[in-house]
């Protein structure tokens, strides 16, 4: 197969599918890095040294900051944004405003397991707990004895919301213990911004979604299928920019990350599966996971027509100069081969 420049639909980037700078599938597989459990701040029992709990889910009668929970949500000790102003002095040339949000940690009880993996649903079924909370956190929780406002309602500046996952030291990650990150901020990245724009001039032309598009061919041609159920799809997508790459997306059009508790157990179905795939076939790699989702303040034409979905990227490959200049990505896998593999393996 020759090399191939793809062009990804919904925001217009290139990538370069190579195969012949691909080796043998085993030069893919990298055992997750290791990092440091000593003294882990997450775990149970550590509690004093986080900041305090904003969501838990906890055992019936323990009481808030103690060790009797399976998820946690608190704010970041170290948080790349808070949401405060700053007396800001701009330039004409070299603008500066300020970097207002939040930047909160999402943490699972078990150190040792993570998505897929065996023991992470042993004792809760994490994967969906956690997606739930998940939802919770950015949806808010209308209950009268135990409310929870949205990110919305509680930070009415903020526009634009992602949660994302670095595991492992080649994903950036610096702790052990899994844990989700949702970083919240007042303007719409470039980067989201054209995604938006993209799937918005689509519908403007044709009156239909975009996304909802893509997953009809994909359907249709069947190569890049990795997996479905009556909700969901993962796919590994057309323009993938690295190996492996995979999207779980709603099948039915849904504009922002909302779900229902039948949802929230499809989707934890076919997260697990995948993941499990993946570390079957990659012996457990680092990752990055993040949710793409429409803005918070989701109200305008543009913000309707967007379709959110998950993307999951094991870090098997290093960016080089050509990939850092361009931002043009070099895959030495296609996404039909790497889907072919990833059916091949069983899963429960």
């Amino acid at each position: 197969m020759a090399s191939e420049r793809r062009i990804n639909p919904l925001n217009g980037s290139m990538v370069i599918i190579a195969p012949e700078r691909a080796h043998r599938p085993s030069a893919f597989i990298k055992a997750r890095s290791s990092l440091s459990p000593e003294n882990c701040q997450f775990c149970p029992g550590h509690e004093n040294e986080t900041t305090s709990e904003i969501l838990a889910y906890r055992r019936n009668g323990s009481v808030r900051d103690d060790s009797e929970w399976w998820i946690r949500f608190i704010p970041n000790k170290f948080p790349a944004v808070v949401y405060e102003r700053n007396d800001v002095i701009s330039h004409p040339l070299f603008q500066s405003h300020d970097a207002m949000g939040i930047h909160e940690l999402g943490i699972t009880r078990e150190h040792g397991a993570d998505f897929g993996e065996p023991g992470f649903d042993d004792n809760h079924d994490l994967t969906y707990e956690l997606l739930w909370a998940m939802h919770e956190r950015k949806n808010g929780r209308k209950d009268n004895t135990n409310p929870l406002p949205s990110i919305r309602e509680q930070y009415p500046e903020l526009v634009f919301a992602k949660f994302f996952k670095n595991r492992g030291e080649e994903a950036g990650g610096s702790l052990d213990h899994p844990h989700i990150q949702l970083l919240a901020i007042d303007v719409i990245p470039q980067k989201n911004k054209l995604e938006f724009s993209t799937t918005f001039e689509y519908s403007l032309k044709t009156g239909r979604c975009l996304l909802c598009d893509v997953l009809a061919e994909e359907l249709k041609i069947g190569d890049r299928i990795v997996d479905k159920n009556s909700n969901y799809i993962a796919i590994e997508p057309y323009a993938s920019r690295f190996p492996y790459e995979t999207w779980i997306v709603p099948i039915s059009h849904e504009k922002g990350f909302s779900l229902t508790h039948i949802k929230a157990r499809s989707l934890a179905d076919i997260v697990r599966k995948t993941f499990a795939r993946l570390n079957v076939l990659l012996n457990n790699p680092d990752y990055n996971f993040y949710i793409r989702d429409s803005p918070l303040n989701s109200n305008g034409a543009s913000d309707q027509t967007y379709h959110w979905y998950i993307e999951l990227s094991p870090r098997l490959t290093k960016k080089g100069g050509w990939e850092y200049d361009t931002d043009m990505h070099i895959n030495p896998l296609a996404p039909e081969k790497a889907a072919d593999e990833l059916r091949a393996v069983k899963v429960d």
